[in-house]
Order: C-alpha cells, then structure tokens, then sequence
C-alpha cells in the first residue's frame, strides 16, 4: 500500500516486500493494527486470514481527554472568535500538507468569509530527528512554505515546529478541526489522540483511517489528494455548530470505547 500511495518518492529499502513476504509466510500469528492492514496483507502478500490478529494501538486517556475550548485558547494566546484547524505530522510528502494548503486555498475562493475567520496550525517535524532527517524536512518545509505563498494563505497557514504531546493535547482541545490528508497511513495515531481530546477529524479515505474516523460519526472521510473534497468537508463542520459538538461527543465516546487501552 505505502508502494502504490507514493509511487516513485516512496524510499523503502527494494528488498523490503521480499523480506516482508517471508516473514509473513513462515509466522505462526500476525499482528495487524487495523481491519485494512489485515486485508493488505491477505491481498498483498497472500498471508492467511487465520493466521491474522487485529489490535489496534492504545492511546493513553489520561493525557488525551476533553478541555474547556475556551481555556485551552486563552493559555495559547488564540482568540475563540477563529475558526481553529490543526495538522499534526512528520515531515513527509506522504502526510499530505500540500493537500491541507490547497484545500484551505478553496476555502478562500469558496467561502471567503470563512476563510477570513480561519486559523490554520501545522505542526511537522520531530524535536528528536538527527541532522540527515532534519535535511529531509528542511526540504518539504520548502516545498510548503513555497505552496502557501503561491495560493495567497500565508495570512491564514502558520508552519509551527514540532512540539510534545503534552503540548499537543493543548491544540487539539482548542482545535474545531483536526485534518489528516495523508497519502498513505497504516493506522492513524493524532486521529485517536484528536478524537479521544473530542475534536472532530477529516482524513483520508486511506488505510487505517478508514476504520479509525467513522464517516459522519466522529468526522469525514475525504477522497485521497482531493483538496477540493477536504475544502468541502472542512467547511461543512466549521459552518454547523451543532454538528461539531455532536461529532466531537461521539469521537470521545469511541476513542474511549474502541482505543482506550486499560492500564
């Protein structure tokens, strides 16, 4: 699935799938994260659905849990009169930032009184990376940067750096939105970690979030690369109060239910 989401710019090793199959064919019990890594798996390296398991990783309630919107703004200094969206991932093409900035430009063309009310944060990029990484980043930090200049929304799109969790569950509880446009995700952990803050998600139709985001539940499904369908799914929350508090009630619900490991 990672092959055929980045094509050409995806860097695993060439003999990972060979390596991979092996594995697959000579163990006794797999574990997959979610229902679509176990059909991968079947579909892609003939593993046998009995020999299969799906667990699906944690998140841990007692960081991640609801805060008061308007409290978690004022410690971080945003006005609770914005509309508040919140991107959370590495530095990689596959994560699908370009996608954000070009669907937060339809939002300008669509909706531009929206769009003047609109705060968008995204936070990229591991503290903890070494130098050849952080070239890595260097370079896709460019490649945005650039984007958002060209779409005319650098008064709206802020690059913020990498930050802890502890920081993050901050910007989730203060977040409307939390978008997720990856090309390509096994599982999904900021939608767990999103959902159990009780914040709405627009992700991708992709791997693991398609389980993990229930579509009109807990948030939206948007087509892969679509930056015209995540523009409309953003704008349909952001717009309908109702529907954000009825989203962000059952996301905690199921984040709770479904990934709140007990310890």
């Amino acid at each position: 699935p990672k092959n055929k989401a980045l094509g050409s710019r995806d860097t695993s090793p060439t003999e990972r799938t060979r390596i991979e199959k092996q594995i697959i064919k000579e163990a006794n019990l797999i574990v997959s994260t979610s229902p679509q890594e176990k059909l991968n798996m079947i579909h892609d390296y003939d593993a046998l659905p009995s020999h299969i398991g799906v667990i699906p990783p944690g998140v841990n309630l007692r960081r991640f849990r609801p805060l008061d919107t308007n409290k978690a703004r004022k410690g971080l200094g945003i006005s609770t009169n914005k509309k508040l969206v919140v991107f959370a991932g590495k530095l990689e093409r596959r994560k699908g930032g370009l996608i954000l900035v070009a669907a937060v430009a339809e939002i300008k063309k669509k909706s531009p009184e929206m769009y003047n009310n609109l705060l968008v944060l995204m936070f990229s990029g591991d503290p903890r990376v070494g130098r050849k990484k952080e070239r890595q980043e260097a370079d896709i930090r460019h490649v945005i940067k650039k984007a958002i200049e060209d779409d005319g929304v650098g008064d709206t799109i802020t690059l913020m750096p990498g930050i802890t969790q502890e920081k993050l569950h901050n910007y989730y509880a203060a977040a409307n939105v939390v978008v997720m446009p990856s090309y390509y995700e096994p599982f999904g952990m900021v939608a767990i970690e999103a959902m159990a803050t009780g914040t709405p998600v627009v992700a991708s139709n992709v791997g693991g979030l398609k389980w993990t985001v229930e579509d009109g539940i807990s948030g939206y499904h948007a087509r892969p690369k679509d930056a015209h369908d995540f523009a409309r799914k953003i704008i349909k929350i952001l717009s309908d109060s109702k529907l954000e508090e009825r989203l962000s009630k059952n996301a905690v619900e199921i984040a709770r239910r479904e990934y709140g490991w007990p310890l």
